[in-house]
């Protein structure tokens, strides 16, 4: 008995290392991104490593451009896509701090005209219910994505989308509703949604090569985006513009200045000394709002082995990860991949960023360097999300295949193609507008214009699928008199005018 009162003696006077203790090897991260690199068939990638307030690393691996020299750097710039969720949100927050808003202000009462389908949400929707995805809206991406419509326009048009499910009941990731609550962040502030995050957390950050816009990324040192052809090669292209949805994911950023946003993450919202945004702040953004199933697509970035619950806060999802508390993001952009991984109580952040689409390297890097830093035992993500992407790529084959045999290819249009030409609109997409050009029809919609084949009945599909669009498949409706109308197109009824 005495030997044992003098062990825990010793104990409480000479606390234990904690059990996963590990030292910084820099040598040991540099190995995993290089072979994420390799096995992911990446040009680039850019990681921010921060702990116990100290940033150990920040470094870029790779080139900007497949086929070019130029190296990522700690300042190249990439885009972030929706791991800018948590900065719209922190711009909330900011003026939470200031008095000048509350997490359950209506959203109408700081973006004059906003209104929902549903009574009940257009009447009861908070900043708190847009930016933990409760509203009751799935995504409607297409009014965004390469759409000419400013956010104004598209905020309008939300006025009339069908709710999917009911007022805070389920969870929906949904842009849209970030934009509504950056929009509103702006008129708070009596300026805008870039004017906020700029004064309130840029700049106290020394955030001075981030920005919002293509137009201005792209005079700096900036990676390109990458993707894979028809035949599986990676290939350059030109950086999208999603200024009209920018609330919801439009930041470019570096690894460098991102450790400063993880460090006031971890420190409860200050950056050394100096407070950036309050407490109590932080930790509701921390705080779990809305529960997310753990089922669909969601399992491929918190796997069931690893993870045993999931919820979402404001502008960041809630989880464990093999037992650990985790805070994270990831962000998905035409081109670009990034993932933002928190561990509060272990006071460790890890940001990665990589220029390829299509491809789960985030991820999988994020998690191979927190079981190194955690102490963990090795699991080779590599191989998972290699194995994922494939999976994904060759369901997408068997999708297309099964389409071309649901064809009956020996069937013709039930009326002369002139019969089929027309303006069709939608309250909340517009109008589309079907054109007879020579011997084919022609679509007009958004941004997109295709020419039209035949597929079978009345069905006709773009002549060339577009890889922002999921179905390209246009299909009329006939009444019963003979006359179409009616079509449906990207997943929406369009009214013949």
């Amino acid at each position: 008995m005495n030997r044992l009162l003098l062990f825990c003696s010793f104990i409480l006077i000479f606390p234990l290392a904690p059990l996963h203790a590990v030292e910084f090897d820099a040598k040991a991260i540099d190995a995993l991104a290089e072979k994420a690199l390799k096995d992911f068939e990446t040009p680039g990638l850019a990681i921010a490593i921060v702990k116990d307030d100290k940033v150990l690393l920040v470094k870029g691996y790779g080139v900007r451009e497949v086929g070019g020299k130029e190296p990522v750097t700690e300042n190249t710039l990439f885009a972030i896509a929706s791991c800018s969720k948590a900065f719209t949100a922190g711009s909330v927050a900011s003026l939470i701090d200031e008095g000048k808003m509350k997490w359950d202000d209506r959203l109408s009462q700081h973006l004059t005209g906003f209104r929902l389908a549903d009574p009940l949400a257009d009447r009861e929707v908070t900043l708190r219910d847009s930016m933990s995805h409760r509203h009751g809206l799935s995504r409607h991406d297409v009014l965004w994505i390469k759409s000419p419509w400013s956010r104004e326009e598209i905020i309008q048009r939300m006025a009339y989308i069908a709710p999917t499910t009911s007022f805070r009941s389920t969870f929906e990731y949904n842009n849209l509703m970030f934009l509504a609550a950056g929009q509103a962040a702006g008129k708070a502030n009596g300026s805008s949604w870039e004017d906020v995050v700029q004064k309130k957390i840029f700049n106290p950050l020394g955030m001075k090569a981030a920005c919002f816009s293509t137009t201005v990324v792209e005079k700096r040192e900036h990676a390109r985006p990458h993707r894979r052809d028809e035949e599986r090669k990676v290939e350059s292209f030109p950086w999208d513009n999603i200024d009209n949805v920018g609330p919801a994911g439009s930041i470019n950023a570096c690894v460098g200045e991102l450790s400063q946003w993880l460090r006031v993450q971890l420190n409860e919202g200050k950056l050394g000394d100096r407070r950036i945004l309050s407490t109590a702040t932080i930790k509701e953004m921390h705080m779990p709002q809305m529960v997310v199933r753990l089922e669909g697509r969601w399992p491929t970035t918190f796997p069931l082995d690893v993870t045993t619950q999931l919820s979402y806060g404001l502008g960041w999802f809630i989880s464990d990860y093999r037992a650990h508390h985790c805070v994270s993001h990831g962000g998905t952009l035409e081109g670009f991949r990034a993932q933002t991984l928190l561990f509060p109580k272990d006071k460790l952040g890890i940001v990665v960023l990589s220029n390829l689409g299509g491809c789960r390297l985030p991820e999988a890097l994020s998690k191979s360097i927190s079981d190194t830093l955690l102490g963990l035992p090795a699991i080779d993500w590599n191989a998972r999300y290699v194995a994922s992407d494939k999976n994904a790529v060759a369901a997408d084959k068997l999708a297309d295949e099964l389409r071309k045999k649901q064809r009956n290819e020996n069937t013709k249009p039930s009326l002369k193609l002139e019969e089929y030409v027309g303006i069709y609109t939608a309250a909340d997409y517009g109008d589309l507008i079907i054109a007879l050009d020579k011997e084919s029809l022609q679509l007009k919609w958004s941004s997109f214009e295709f020419p039209l084949k035949h597929f079978h009945f009345d069905t006709f599909a773009f002549a060339k699928p577009d890889r922002n669009l999921t179905d390209d498949r246009v299909v009329f409706r006939l009444n019963g008199a003979g006359k179409v109308e009616s079509l449906t197109c990207v997943g929406k009824e369009f009214k013949r005018k």
